[in-house]
């Protein structure tokens, strides 16, 4: 996972700051936390902090509550992305692991290459 993306996953924005950016009410936070649809983090005080993910996730509910889909079709859509998502995470993931292996064989300490090579 890439820097930006850790980012974006941290916690730090309060429910009055998401209301602000978002445009919805606490109730409806509230409500979309109860259907699952959002699960913001828990500081010590027990109040609710919220990531970029969080919000943008918020949006994507709001636009498709706004399109008049129910609350069961908007669970559907974003679990069809998430599983989306981590089947393209773990696709890029084999892809990675591959060309380290072919890069590993072509570095490898036992190669012949000008530095471990006595003739050069």
């Amino acid at each position: 996972m890439s820097e930006r993306e850790l980012s974006r996953q941290k916690a730090i924005l309060a429910m009055g700051a998401v209301m602000e950016l978002t445009g919805l009410s606490a109730r409806q936070i509230r409500y979309y936390e109860e259907q699952q649809l959002v699960v913001p983090t828990r500081n010590g005080g027990n109040r609710r902090l919220y990531s970029l993910a969080d919000i943008d996730k918020l949006f994507d509910v709001k636009e498709l509550l706004g399109e008049s889909h129910s609350i069961t079709e908007v669970k559907r859509v974003l679990s069809a992305e998430k599983k989306q998502r981590v089947s393209a995470d773990t696709k890029y993931d084999h892809q990675l692991e591959e060309e380290l292996q072919v890069q590993s064989r072509f570095y490898h300490p036992s190669s012949t290459n000008i530095f471990n090579n006595p003739r050069y």
